[in-house]
Order: structure tokens, then sequence, then C-alpha cells
């Protein structure tokens, strides 16, 4: 299967960026392929944080073992094993010193039998970051 998200920010108006996964993905490509579209310090801090319909965080996936509280790292977590339905929200925490982040959308899930080798894929970027 194939994950289609859509990325926006809340102070760029005009910014999106979509990207598709492969379901056996796992949110460490998601991460370095937000990285590379936006051409982010790839020495920073990021996360990922499922949350629910209105952005307040339910659990995290760090970049790195950060404390012994449970946290999930991006590397061990595959596309599949968080993305459950078209609608749901994540947040993309790149910031943690000026607390800015992406919002994330699952917008669509395509039922394709295609080379995963070829995923993650930038669909559109547009807009200034």
């Amino acid at each position: 299967m194939i994950f289609h998200f859509l990325l926006l920010i809340d102070e760029i108006e005009d910014f999106v960026l979509e990207i598709q996964l492969h379901e056996d993905n796992t949110f460490l490509d998601f991460h370095r392929a937000i990285q590379q579209a936006l051409n982010f310090d790839n020495n920073s801090l990021a996360s990922f944080w499922r949350t629910d319909e209105n952005w307040q965080k339910l659990s995290e996936a760090t970049l790195i073992d950060m404390d012994e509280n449970g946290h999930l790292l991006m590397e061990d977590l595959n596309i599949k094993d968080w993305c459950r339905r078209k609608g749901q929200r994540f947040l993309y925490i790149f910031d943690y010193f000026t607390d800015r982040s992406l919002f994330v959308k699952l917008v669509d899930i395509m039922d394709f039998d295609t080379d995963p080798g070829i995923f993650p894929v930038v669909v559109k970027l547009q807009g200034n970051k």
C-alpha cells in the first residue's frame, strides 16, 4: 500500500508539501524525505507525534532514544504501523528551540503493488519555507 501525506505549516500560507511513502517505509524515511525536500539541517532533533483530530499529542516517535519512557524510534516504526485511516493526523516537530512544526495529514491510502524501493516520493512542493 502507498500512503499519501499532506504537510502544511501555519506560518506560511501558500506552503504545501505532499509525500508518498510505501507501507514498509519507516518514519525515519519520512523524516529524511522532509529534511531533503526542505533543505533542513539534518543534524537537528525532530520527532513525529500521532495526534487526535484537534492536533492534541497522543504518542511520539523520536529520532534518537531520548529517555526510558518507551518512546518509539522512527527507525523502528513502519508507516503501516501507525497509519490506519485517511484523515489521520500527525505533527512533525523539526525545531524544538522555537517549537516549529509541520501539520501532517494522511490524505489517501492506495492499494498499489509497486516497488517499495522508489519511495518516499515528493509529489508536490509549493511555497516558501
